[in-house]
């Protein structure tokens, strides 16, 4: 039990990593938009464990601001 909750943990902290990655690749590109400002809008992204839970609601989110999203099981 505590290996899956450990589990469980590694792949939300991947998750953030991901996210994280491509908020910072965003936000040092040079199109004209403010600093700070990004945006996943036509971006490609991959969301491991999609299928559920906070996968799941990751993989809608980003779709929803306009990410082309890629899920993995």
């Amino acid at each position: 039990k505590k290996q899956f909750k450990k589990n469980t943990l590694i792949q939300f902290i991947n998750k953030i990593k991901l996210i994280a990655h491509a908020l910072h690749s965003q936000m040092e590109q040079d199109d004209g938009r403010r600093e700070g400002e990004w945006t996943v809008a036509d971006r490609v992204c991959l969301v491991t464990g999609a299928n559920a839970g906070i996968g799941y609601h990751t993989a809608l989110r980003l779709a929803a601001l306009g990410a082309h999203v890629i899920c993995g099981k």
